[in-house]
């Protein structure tokens, strides 16, 4: 194996430790504690439904990239993984744009309890990470 082959799978590596051990868990503890809170305010988004799809999508999406890294590669393999994971990409890049239009900006509506139960929950969460330091 060349060097970039090899550069390029620790990259690989990298992105599916993310996935796996922050995206994944974080999403999560989204669906139980920010989504629920927020849709409970008489003038909340009630989106967590849709985010939730989001949040499924992702999922699967994931999965996908686990099958194609397993086993022997091929020119093929190489090229639909790239499309998931360009897919992934646009996934991702859209529900963030929609929780900081939808979430962040309703989250101050909540009570200060509520605030402080819900960044307890994140920070004791492994992955606090992303809403938790606003």
């Amino acid at each position: 194996m060349t060097e970039q082959p090899l550069r390029l799978r620790d990259r690989l590596e990298g992105v599916l430790s993310f996935l796996h051990d922050d995206t994944l868990p974080h999403m999560e503890v989204e669906e139980t504690t920010i989504y629920a809170a927020v849709d409970r305010l008489p003038d909340g988004p009630h989106s967590g439904p849709a985010m939730a799809l989001d949040h499924e999508a992702i999922r699967a999406l994931v999965h996908e990239v686990d099958g194609l890294t397993r086993g022997p590669t091929s020119k093929r393999k190489r090229m639909k993984l790239q499309g998931v994971l360009f897919a992934l990409e646009a996934v991702t890049r859209l529900h963030i744009e929609k929780e900081e239009r939808l979430y962040i900006p309703v989250l101050n509506q909540l009570s200060p309890k509520v605030r402080a139960a819900i960044r307890a929950q994140l920070l004791a969460h492994p992955v606090n990470r992303g809403h938790a330091r606003r």
